[in-house]
């Protein structure tokens, strides 16, 4: 196990060690193709949690999701329907990004049983597991801030015969893709890529503003003041657009985002305000977290100020003394000795003869 676990850093060693500390573009080049997720992933929570913690004046986590341990009542009870064990299911749809709370999300075949008829012409179900008393959040979360939907019991058989329930919140399909699947961002230019990220975050920023606090054109229906915070790539969709812009002579096309759709409101990415919160104080929230969770395309888009090039930096601060020390420990083998083990070696008896210079090994 510690083997397995000296070997794990000594290939970080490969591509970190050589690096410069104070250059982080430069470490980045490296690193970005080997990054190791785990660290990454704690590095990231931590951040996420101190941005958190720097706004918790106005914002903080509860002890449980809001709308927790509701599952009879949003899926069972009154705001439940039968009308969505009715349903013909297509295709997943979440196949390529699949959520981590949710069993998978299908399109729903036409026609539909008339109490799930709306305006909208498609629509998607997704299932969720109702053993889990989380899963009445998103339903919950839907309902505060006023996005269509409706909700039910599916019933199912495995392959042994034991009978199953999941349930079902049926919503209406939103156009965009997720922004790892669009072809018109992979396509861009880094400096196109940039521009739109800035949009983006415009986009985002006042949706989320608007589903915790309301504004002229969306009248707050969110009495139980909640906040969505998981408004990462998984989680907006983008209609993507192109469009020709001239400057100085030069005609070039470009990426903008014609429509931005914030989706999933689920357990992990709901918080609650104490209070409103100055727009500065939110805007400093929001931009930090923005950057934090769409780290990875803005390294795409060049942005040399990345939050990737500060895990970048933070990585070498952290793991490149342990990484050197094991180095030594283990040998180039991966053993202990080798060339540096036994250059350890030399030194501790070098030391040992300075404690014992005449060279008795204990008292007379």
């Amino acid at each position: 196990m510690f083997l397995g676990a000296i070997s794990l850093v000594l290939i970080g060693a490969t591509f970190v060690s050589a690096q410069d500390p104070d250059n982080p573009p430069q470490i980045w080049e490296k690193l970005k193709d080997n990054w190791p997720q785990k660290q990454y992933e704690e590095w990231l929570y931590m951040k996420v949690q101190e941005n958190n913690d720097n706004h918790r004046e106005w914002l903080y986590k509860p002890e449980k999701c809001p709308g927790y341990d509701q599952n009879e009542l949003r899926f069972h009870g009154k705001k439940g329907t039968s009308a969505i064990q009715k349903l013909t299911l297509g295709g997943r749809r979440d196949v390529q990004f699949p959520g981590k709370h949710s069993v998978g999300v299908f399109d729903v075949v036409e026609p539909v049983p008339k109490r799930l008829r709306d305006e909208a012409n498609e629509h998607v179900l997704k299932v969720v597991d109702i053993s889990d008393k989380s899963a009445s959040c998103e339903p919950y979360a839907l309902e505060q801030f006023g996005v269509w939907h409706r909700t039910g019991i599916r019933h199912g058989q495995l392959p042994n015969g034991t009978e199953v329930k999941f349930g079902g919140i049926y919503l209406r399909t939103e156009p965009g893709k997720d922004i790892r699947a669009d072809e018109k961002w992979d396509k861009a230019s880094s400096e196109q890529r940039l521009a739109y990220l800035k949009e983006v975050q415009r986009e985002v920023r006042g949706i989320v503003y608007d589903h915790a606090f309301g504004s002229k054109e969306r009248p707050n229906t969110n009495k139980a003041k909640l906040v969505p915070c998981d408004f990462g790539p998984g989680n907006v969709l983008l209609e993507t657009d192109v469009r020709e812009e001239t400057e100085e002579g030069k005609t070039e096309v470009v990426i903008f985002p014609l429509k931005t759709t914030l989706i999933d409101f689920g357990k992990t990415g709901l918080k609650r305000s104490s209070k409103k919160p100055a727009k500065s104080d939110f805007k400093a929230w929001f931009n930090r977290r923005f950057k934090l969770l769409w780290g990875y395309q803005y390294v795409q888009a060049g942005d040399p100020k990345s939050v990737y090039n500060e895990f970048a930096k933070w990585y070498i601060e952290e793991w490149q003394k342990p990484v050197q020390r094991l180095a030594i420990e283990a040998g180039p083998s991966g053993e202990a000795g080798g060339e540096t083990g036994e250059a350890d070696s030399k030194q501790k008896k070098q030391k040992k003869k300075k404690r014992d210079p005449k060279g008795k090994g204990k008292r007379q």
